[in-house]
């Protein structure tokens, strides 16, 4: 069971140009299974910034994995720490 002192709160905030939503399942599956997140949404119209309620103890994110959904978003990626749950 997840307690909430282990969820926080990130984004993934596009650093030039909206992130492409051709490969988003793709990249909804790869932060779910990968990160690991409990939930992933996109921000915006068109969107600039996914939101990722993660599970663990640090808002990081694996240079492998973030190199690997900048290739799928199609711009590079920059985390922005939102906030730890409460």
């Amino acid at each position: 069971m997840v307690r909430r002192d282990d969820i926080y709160v990130f984004r993934l905030v596009a650093d030039a140009g909206p992130i492409s939503t051709e490969h988003w399942r793709r990249m909804l599956s790869l932060l779910l299974e990968l990160q690991p997140a409990q939930s992933v949404t996109l921000e915006g119209d068109p969107p600039h910034a996914i939101r990722v309620e993660g599970i663990g103890r640090t808002a990081e994110v694996a240079p492998g994995l973030l190199a690997r959904l900048e290739r799928l978003a199609m711009t590079p990626l920059r985390v922005e720490v939102v906030e730890r749950a409460t």
